[in-house]
């Protein structure tokens, strides 16, 4: 349930949002409308500002009718008399609308929602994006013969994705860690890329340090490749707002729908991550011809700001409804299913289903199976029996027991060992090593108190210092959270301090080549000590050993999403501290953010 279901608009309103509601109440009088129009219309506008801080789209007009105290017609009557506010088929300009799908919204957002809508359906299923020449069939057939052995005679989802982005102008790619989403990407570009006149690819994610992540994997995966074919391949991936052209404030965009990006294929990893204005924009942005692969995870957090587009868009099948023709142009055996829920994007969409770095067996992979289904009670159970050293759950109610925060000391040894040696590149390494992920920012369980309580004794391990020497000290790992350009660092990007040899201290972060640079601390950005983090940070990151601490309390951001995100940011081993109540709590809420794209989508104008 949404904190603010049940209560009415006054009580929950944060300062934007009155402020929100008080202009919108002026101008409505302004313009000549009665005093309860007017006081509707800002009651209504309170009402969306206030979702959008909780990632909703729009908001709930049968709850803002409650609040009003009116059917919902005499609401409608009353917006239409503000004189600021229309219904979604009356075609005006307003700052509020309202659809007859039961949603308010701002304008703005009613825009987004309508044009990203509008381009999704002008990229579903007609004329084949490109076909699928006998080289590239070759190549495919080659690449995927492993697979073919593995599976015996079930789907090759992989390979069957691979067929669909050929084909489709629009792709949709779900799957967890492990089930081959960078293999798909570098299977697709390498079979496009061995003709004579391979397309212009370019990879994106929503993030500088998802986009780093993005190169790495593809480097990994093309090594394999002949040397000649990887030079027909991309070898960078951009941020979406660098490939848009990105004003430095980030509000204006060189490509729009006025001037296309110059591209045949875009991929878009960590999709998940991409709020509805970003979305919106990339889609507005496309040329007709081009055909775009949109990479995530449905079941992980979504993003930060208002939407869960990646989300929703994946929803809408299971089993593409042309999978007989793709299973047969992919060599893969007929399948002999239906979609689940056959729909414009049914056959769009796929959800790899194969895990080839976790067995079903695997502890990891089990927990994140209970999880995405919601069986809390199971997981508890299953948390409790488990003997092994790769998942292990310590249940607390109160405080930070000095055991635990001994625990997540111990956990950065290597990390420590590394800073004394004081090699850089063996200091970030050391850093993927271990991460502490937190559900909250403030208090001894959020991030806030955990950087506090782990900055303080691991700087005396390492310098000896004591937190009144200032707040640089060799080790002390940052994350930055502000872009900019000008130095090339973004935000979620990682980097160490260390000094230099001529005992100048500096923060190095690894760059998209795989070497080593330094900025000077005065010339950093926003940024804050990582030694923990929040999930939502985390999202695009993996580490090799993870210890989640759940909040004291619960908290509306406490979902099963977050906990899922959480365990599969985790390579090898998995720590739990906190609550059965809180870990149940949290398993049992799965994210609902409010939106109408689904539906837009479905039903055109």
């Amino acid at each position: 349930m949404r904190k603010h279901e049940n209560i009415p608009a006054a009580d929950y309103a944060s300062p934007l949002s009155r402020g929100l509601a008080d202009f919108l109440k002026r101008l409505s009088l302004t313009l000549g409308a009665t005093e309860e129009a007017a006081r509707t219309a800002g009651d209504a506008a309170r009402a969306c500002a206030q979702a959008l801080a909780e990632g909703d789209v729009c908001a709930n007009f049968s709850l803002l009718a409650a609040a009003e105290g009116k059917p919902a017609q005499d609401v409608r009557k009353l917006l239409d008399a503000s004189l600021v506010a229309s219904s979604a088929g009356a075609d005006k300009k307003l700052p509020l609308v309202y659809d007859d799908e039961g949603q308010i919204y701002l304008y703005r957002y009613f825009a987004y929602e309508r044009k990203l809508a509008d381009a999704i359906i002008r990229r579903l299923p007609g004329p084949a994006a490109r076909t699928v020449s006998a080289e590239s069939r070759q190549f495919l057939e080659k690449r995927f013969a492993e697979n073919a052995r593995e599976l015996s005679g079930r789907p090759d989802w992989q390979k069957i994705a691979v067929e669909m982005a050929f084909t489709n102008r629009l792709t949709i790619i779900s799957g967890g860690p492990g089930t081959g989403k960078t293999t798909i990407v570098t299977a697709l570009i390498a079979a496009l890329a061995i003709n004579d006149h391979p397309p212009r690819i370019a990879l994106v994610a929503p993030t500088g340090k998802a986009a780093a992540r993005m190169e790495e994997s593809m480097r990994s995966q093309m090594s394999t490749l002949d040397a000649e074919l990887r030079k027909r391949m991309p070898e960078r991936a951009s941020t979406i707002h660098m490939l848009l052209g990105a004003s430095p404030a980030g509000n204006t965009f060189r490509f729009n729908e006025n001037n296309p990006l110059p591209y045949d294929l875009i991929v878009v990893d960590e999709a998940s991550m991409i709020d509805l204005s970003l979305a919106s924009r990339l889609f507005s942005a496309l040329h007709p011809d081009t055909g775009i692969v949109l990479l995530g995870d449905k079941d992980q957090l979504a993003a930060v700001e208002a939407g869960a587009v990646f989300a929703e868009l994946a929803q809408q099948t299971s089993v593409p409804d042309n999978m007989d023709k793709l299973s047969t142009g992919s060599g893969t055996p007929p399948l002999n299913a239906q979609p689940n829920e056959k729909g414009p994007l049914s056959s769009c969409v796929v959800w790899l289903k194969e895990n080839y770095r976790f067995s079903a067996a695997s502890p990891i992979a089990k927990v994140a199976g209970l999880v995405v289904n919601g069986e809390g009670e199971q997981l508890i159970e299953w948390l409790q029996n488990e003997k092994g050293d790769n998942i292990k759950w310590e249940a607390f109610d109160e405080g930070l027991p000095s055991r635990v925060v001994g625990a997540l000391v111990k956990g950065f040894e290597p990390f420590v060992e590394a800073v004394n040696q004081g090699d850089p590149e063996k200091v970030l390494a050391a850093y993927e090593k271990f991460c502490v992920l937190c559900v909250i920012r403030n208090g001894r369980r959020g991030v806030n108190g955990i950087n506090d309580v782990i900055a303080r004794q691991l700087r005396l391990k390492i310098s000896g210092e004591g937190p009144g020497e200032g707040p640089w000290y060799d080790g002390r790992p940052i994350m930055i959270t502000e872009n900019d350009y000008g130095l090339g660092v973004f935000n979620g990007d990682i980097g160490v301090a260390l000094k230099t040899k001529d005992g100048h201290r500096r923060v190095w972060f690894m760059d998209k080549d795989g070497g080593l640079r330094f900025v000077p601390p005065s010339s950093l950005p926003a940024h804050q000590t990582a030694f923990a983090m929040t999930v939502h940070k985390a999202q695009g990151s993996e580490f090799e050993n993870v210890s989640l601490i759940l909040p004291e309390q619960d908290t509306p951001v406490l979902t099963r999403e977050l906990i899922y995100t959480a365990v599969t940011r985790a390579k090898k081993t998995l720590l739990i501290y906190g609550s059965a109540d809180i870990l149940k709590l949290a398993v049992g809420r799965p994210t609902s953010r409010r939106s109408g794209l689904a539906k837009k989508i479905s039903t055109p104008p």
